[in-house]
């Protein structure tokens, strides 16, 4: 379970999901595709940094999660990157980010963060990166993305069952 308020946190990832898909509109001018997490995937992965009693959560790939996380993260102390390919898009993550009053920090390309990050120096990562829904940056970096993780940690994957992703990451998550 999440502790101490955490639940009124989650239970507001509902809203929080509404406000983003409308400022998603704004930010693309077109209707989005369905990429983002969903307020239950949301869930499920706060048990799980909960249960770990993670400090250090990484996403490769900007976004909703990171307004989700980092929700979570204020109520925790714990700190997350943001990672993402294309600074256009971190900029506008980071403007999210600032309009509820989270922190908007740690937010970096993925080539910045390449020079930064270091061998288990998460309790999570959650891999939901690619270039225009291409699932070929997610292949290239799943061996970056499972040396990241702790080996006591945890490496999450979304869409793992679509696309070759599926074969090629199970082998990285096991």
């Amino acid at each position: 379970e999440i502790e101490g308020n955490g639940w009124a946190l989650v239970d507001s990832f509902e809203l929080l999901t509404k406000w983003y898909e409308a400022e998603l509109r704004k930010f693309l001018g077109t209707e989005p595709l369905n990429w983002a997490i969903t307020p239950m995937q949301a869930r499920a992965m706060i048990r799980e940094f909960n249960d770990r009693k993670a400090k250090v959560v990484v996403e490769l790939g900007a976004g909703l999660s990171s307004l989700m996380f980092r929700q979570w993260a204020a109520t925790t102390g714990a700190r997350v990157y943001s990672v993402d390919t294309d600074p256009k898009w971190l900029r506008w993550v980071g403007s999210l980010l600032r309009a509820p009053g989270l922190h908007d920090t740690d937010i970096h390309t993925l080539d910045e963060f390449r020079a930064i990050s270091t061998k288990d120096m998460a309790d999570a990562v959650f891999v939901d990166h690619g270039v225009d829904g291409s699932h070929d940056t997610r292949i290239r970096d799943m061996p970056w993305a499972s040396d990241m993780t702790k080996p006591e940690g945890i490496l999450l994957i979304d869409d793992w069952r679509t696309h070759a992703t599926g074969t090629k990451s199970t082998r990285y998550a096991r």
